[in-house]
C-alpha cells in the first residue's frame, strides 16, 4: 500500500471509530433521558471498556499503517563501524578474511595479518566462541572462514 492510499484509508478507519462513537453516545443519552437505562442493548459498565479497547485496537492499526518500514535490501550497520566495535586483532582477522574471499588458512592469516600465531590461535578461539568464524581442519593448520550469520555481510559490502 502506497502512502496516499494509507493516509486515506487511516482517515477513514478513524472517521467510521468517532462516527460509531457519537452514535452509540447519542444513543445512550437518549436511553438515559428516557428514564430507561436498563433498556440499553450495552449495558453501560461494558460500555466504556468496550470503547476504550476497540480505541486501543484502532490506534495500533493505524499506528502500524504509518510506521516506515526499515529497507531489507540494506545493511544496518556500516562494516568498518562493526570492526570498531571489536579488538584490533579481530577487526584485523575479519578484515583479512573479507579481502580474501572469507577463508583462509590459520597460517596464511597469521602472516597476512602480522600477528603471531599463538596470538592468531587465542583471536580465533574467542571469535570462535562468539561465532564470528568458522574453523576446520585441512592438514596441520585449520581453514578460518567468516562465520554463517556475518558472510553476507562482510563480503557483499566489502
Amino acid at each position: 500500500m502506497d502512502g496516499s492510499r494509507k493516509i486515506v484509508f487511516g482517515i477513514l478507519v478513524l472517521s467510521i471509530f468517532v462516527f460509531t462513537i457519537s452514535i452509540v453516545s447519542l444513543y445512550v443519552q437518549m436511553t438515559i433521558d428516557s428514564g430507561d437505562v436498563c433498556g440499553c442493548l450495552i449495558p453501560l459498565p461494558f460500555f466504556i471498556p468496550f470503547m476504550g479497547s476497540t480505541g486501543l485496537f484502532i490506534g495500533t492499526l493505524v499506528y502500524y499503517l504509518f510506521t516506515p518500514r526499515p529497507d531489507k535490501g540494506s545493511p544496518k550497520m556500516n562494516r568498518n563501524l562493526f570492526l570498531g566495535l571489536l579488538g584490533d586483532d579481530e577487526a584485523m582477522v575479519l578484515k583479512a578474511l573479507a579481502e580474501n574471499s572469507g577463508e583462509l588458512s590459520q597460517a596464511r592469516l597469521a602472516s597476512l595479518t602480522g600477528i603471531p600465531k599463538v596470538r592468531v590461535f587465542r583471536t580465533l578461539e574467542k571469535m570462535k566462541a562468539r561465532k564470528l568464524i568458522e574453523k576446520r581442519p585441512m592438514g596441520k593448520t585449520n581453514m578460518v572462514a567468516i562465520g554463517r550469520d556475518f558472510r553476507s555481510f562482510f563480503l557483499e559490502t566489502h
